[in-house]
């Protein structure tokens, strides 16, 4: 589904006329980016299960369909940056969500976009370049 997202991101953008609405975009992205907090709290070794794993994959999965329902807008660059690194990060996390155990080099990648994403969009928030 999230190689769907990403390039259903590129097309959208080919074919919308009007933006995605800043706020609905901003509410999506805080409830993608927090399951994807969640995963990274899960993975850290907190002792979380395998069951919360998959509740917070299943959270993030639930913002990512979001992004579709709003496949009538285009989606800008900025926009499309982030989404791409959320939706990176969730295909790095889910074998280890499968797994129900960490590997530590898609851990560190899984993070990596993770952290890209949230730069990106404290950058989106603000209005930086």
């Amino acid at each position: 589904m999230s190689f769907a997202l990403i390039f259903g991101t590129v097309l959208t953008g080919i074919s919308a006329q009007e933006p995605m609405p800043r706020d609905e975009f901003m509410k999506i992205t805080k409830d993608a980016l927090d399951a994807l907090d969640k995963l990274d709290t899960i993975f850290s070794g907190t002792g979380s299960t395998k069951m919360e794993a998959r509740l917070a994959e299943n959270n993030l999965e639930t913002a990512l369909t979001k992004y579709d329902l709003h496949e009538s807008y285009k989606i800008t660059k900025a926009q499309d940056e982030i989404i791409i690194n959320i939706s990176m990060a969730d295909l790095t996390y889910m074998p280890m969500v499968i797994a129900g155990s960490v590997d530590v080099k898609l851990f560190n990648i899984a993070r990596t976009y993770t952290r890209k994403a949230h730069v990106l969009f404290e950058k989106y928030k603000t209005g930086k370049k």
